[in-house]
């Protein structure tokens, strides 16, 4: 609708429909619309007007009264209530968008927060297998040295019931076994391992991510099957 709105056009439209569905129209109040009204000295319909004509009703319209002298035939006041409300509405716009973005930060520093305790819980999940780990690979190596000793005391002890038993030499058999098992022993000894072997053997799979090291599991049941059939050899030579 044209902003350069004379007074009898207004005049018309606000007798034609309730004032708050044409003041929506100009993008102003109804209050507003009624007081630019008054002051371009245009009637409005009184209290009762509407529901009058809406039971059918006949009702009488005022005349619309003259110009005043030096008075312009055009609404000014309209024009400038469409740019006060042009002017809100794109403040309101805005607002709406200051709105938007500071959501839309919020979210978006939320997701990173999140994104950064799920790295940090996954970083001491790691860190706490990987000490698990080298738990595991310590203890195992207590456990092969420990083992080894026992089979060097198991070789001693039956040596020393062979000798016990007989002044002669140990037989070449005993011999042969007493030397295999001293083997097995020293192989599986990590304190008999050089140090970079040793090292390698107690922080395998530390840092690497290769997967070539022997895990924990096998080292063990490597080692416990060496240590049973050393025992199990040793038990029967000294029957």
């Amino acid at each position: 609708m044209s902003s350069r709105l004379s007074r009898i056009e207004l005049y018309e439209l606000v007798w034609s429909e309730p004032m708050r569905s044409l003041a929506r129209k100009f993008n102003v109040s109804d209050v507003r619309l009624g007081k630019i009204c008054r002051q371009e000295d245009i009637p409005l319909p009184g209290v009762g007007y509407w529901a009058k004509r809406a039971a059918g009703k006949s009702v009488m319209l005022p005349p619309m009264p003259r110009r005043a002298l030096g008075q312009s035939d055009l609404v000014a006041g309209i024009a400038v209530g469409l740019l006060v409300a042009g002017e809100w509405a794109y403040r309101s716009r805005r607002i709406e968008m200051r709105e938007w973005h500071i959501q839309l930060r919020a979210q978006v520093e939320e997701g990173r927060r999140r994104e950064q305790k799920e790295r940090e819980r996954v970083e001491r999940e790691r860190r706490l297998k990987a000490e698990r780990a080298r738990r595991n690979r310590l203890l195992a190596a207590v456990g092969a040295w420990r083992k080894a000793l026992e089979v060097r005391e198991d070789v001693r002890a039956v040596l020393a019931v062979h000798q016990a038993r007989s002044a002669d030499q140990p037989l070449p058999r005993l011999v042969e076994w007493a030397a295999w098992a001293l083997a097995e022993a020293d192989r599986i000894d990590p304190l008999r391992f050089t140090t970079d072997r040793l090292l390698a053997t107690l922080t395998a799979g530390e840092e690497s991510g290769d997967g070539k090291g022997e895990t924990d599991a096998a080292y063990v049941r490597r080692s416990d099957q060496l240590l049973r059939a050393s025992v199990k050899s040793s038990c029967w030579m000294s029957l």
